[in-house]
């Protein structure tokens, strides 16, 4: 099945393929708008030259699937399906398998070693497509949610201090695993709608919780220096930030593999939601 750049599409057809796809998504509501969706491409590191458009057989000009591919300097050799759809009235056809053979083989000639994508588990019919292709089950990405916090259940403390976003990537790009995933990886830097803050050697990225239009703070990025691990600082940026934030809610999305946060999460009350994801690998090399 061939394929076009996505370059060949105006952004506003993108939005317009992307939302069709999407309709009934397992997943969350994805009604993207062109200034949205520009935006989760750029934070995605999603390269439009390298991801693909397919047509419909019967109308050249008509797309009915994309899949998108996220790539980056600091993970050589690695690349990403950020995203992919395929528009409900060419669902169930095989449309999906022929263009995820198509994607696979041009990451293999561009040289790429390792293919990654994320499913969710309950996305079962993408999960199977994607196993029939040969991706393979590497882990499970889960989140955590829990309520605002019981009066003085948790304090403030003077050593919780902002930081910049630089100081929190240059910590999970030097020392963060080698198959972080992506989304953890690569954390969303918007001053408007991010702040960064440390507590000793630990770090986190969140949403903004001074904004008074949301009343849950989401958590998109938690690493602490390897100098310090097993010390504790993680659980007590936490509790700091929920300290000094009483009123909100908190929550962490399915992008954080579960090994590494559940004993955090079950400490400080935080419950696991039903859905989560798969990272899945697929070596080419």
């Amino acid at each position: 099945m061939e394929s076009k750049p996505a370059t060949v599409l105006s952004t506003e057809q993108l939005t317009t393929l992307a939302n069709e796809a999407f309709k009934g998504y397992i997943g969350n509501l994805v009604s993207f708008t062109p200034e949205a969706l520009t935006k989760w491409l750029n934070d995605s590191f999603i390269s439009l030259p390298l991801s693909h458009i397919f047509f419909s057989p019967e109308n050249p000009d008509e797309p009915i699937a994309f899949g998108l591919i996220a790539t980056h300097d600091g993970r050589p050799g690695k690349s990403r399906l950020g995203a992919m759809g395929v528009v409900p009235a060419f669902q169930g056809k095989g449309v999906g398998g022929r263009a995820l053979t198509t994607i696979i083989e041009a990451e293999r000639r561009r040289g790429v070693s390792l293919f990654e994508l994320e499913c969710i588990k309950q996305n079962t019919r993408g999960v199977q497509m994607y196993k029939r292709a040969g991706f393979e089950v590497h882990r499970e990405l889960v989140g955590w949610q829990r309520d605002a916090p019981a009066s003085g259940e948790f304090q403030d403390s003077s050593e919780l201090t902002s930081c910049s976003f630089e100081d929190v990537d240059k910590v999970v790009k030097t020392h963060g695993a080698d198959d972080l995933p992506w989304q953890a990886w690569g954390f969303t830097q918007d001053s408007k709608a991010q702040r960064a803050f440390r507590l000793g050697d630990a770090y986190c990225v969140i949403s903004n919780p001074e904004d008074d239009e949301k009343d849950t703070v989401r958590m998109q990025c938690l690493i602490v220096d390897p100098s310090s691990r097993g010390k504790g600082e993680a659980s007590q940026l936490i509790k700091a930030l929920m300290g000094r934030y009483p009123t909100k809610k908190w929550a962490a999305g399915a992008i954080f593999p579960k090994e590494y946060g559940a004993n955090i999460a079950s400490k400080l009350g935080f419950s696991q939601p039903d859905m989560y994801q798969y990272q899945m690998y697929l070596k080419l090399d």
